[in-house]
């Protein structure tokens, strides 16, 4: 009977220690994957800093010059908080922020290639920075996207880059970074033959935006 009691403790902490084991090395690739696409995404950054030096060409006094160039500083910020998730051990989080910040990246760079964007893509590039701010919240609060007012015949139609994503940023960065979103972020969509008019709504607040439709 002690044998056999000996046996079978063995056999439950030899696959208790195996498991273990297995998790640790997972946890272990999971952090070194992690920190290579971290650094992956930092070297990407350097891209966005010929984007600035561009911009700083700009006339000093344009307020759509003066948003971009916050919105770009506040990347390094960012990578910071996935660098210290990371450290942590907070690999889900990190993963997800990483991932969104990755994608917001690529969007970024894509829209400043050219001076005008297709209003479609500047909509999917307004959904992605929400995405990221909220999982830097924690996701502590949601956003809503509405385009009812929106004609579809206008999606084609484009607006000036770098306008709209700046600008979201520019509201809610301080806001997010301070845990002070109550709830939930709206954003109202509408457009005519000549505009599109963003709304922001949140903690009892609104701002808007109209951009000229090309």
């Amino acid at each position: 009977m002690t044998i056999l009691w000996v046996a079978i403790s063995a056999l439950i902490f030899g696959t208790i220690a195996f498991h273990y084991s297995r998790q640790r090395k997972e946890r272990i690739e999971y952090h070194e994957l992690a920190k290579e696409r971290w650094m992956q995404t930092r070297n990407q950054t350097m891209r966005l800093n010929e984007l600035n030096l561009l911009q700083k060409k700009l006339d000093q006094t344009n307020n759509e010059t003066r948003s971009l160039k916050e919105a770009v500083s506040r990347l390094d910020f960012i990578l910071r908080e996935i660098e210290g998730l990371i450290e942590e051990g907070n690999l889900s989080l990190s993963e997800t922020l990483l991932s969104r910040f990755s994608k917001h990246l690529r969007q970024l760079l894509h829209e400043g290639a050219s001076d005008e964007i297709l209003i479609r893509e500047a909509f999917e590039y307004l959904e992605s920075c929400l995405s990221m701010m909220a999982a830097m919240s924690r996701h502590s609060w949601a956003f809503e996207i509405h385009k009812e007012n929106f004609a579809e015949l206008d999606s084609n139609r484009k607006v000036k880059s770098l306008i709209v994503t700046p600008w979201i940023f520019n509201h809610l960065w301080q806001d997010c970074l301070d845990n002070k979103i109550e709830t939930s972020v709206q954003i109202f969509i509408s457009s005519d033959t000549y505009d599109t008019t963003i709304n922001l709504s949140y903690n009892g607040k609104d701002e808007s935006m109209t951009l000229e439709l090309q």
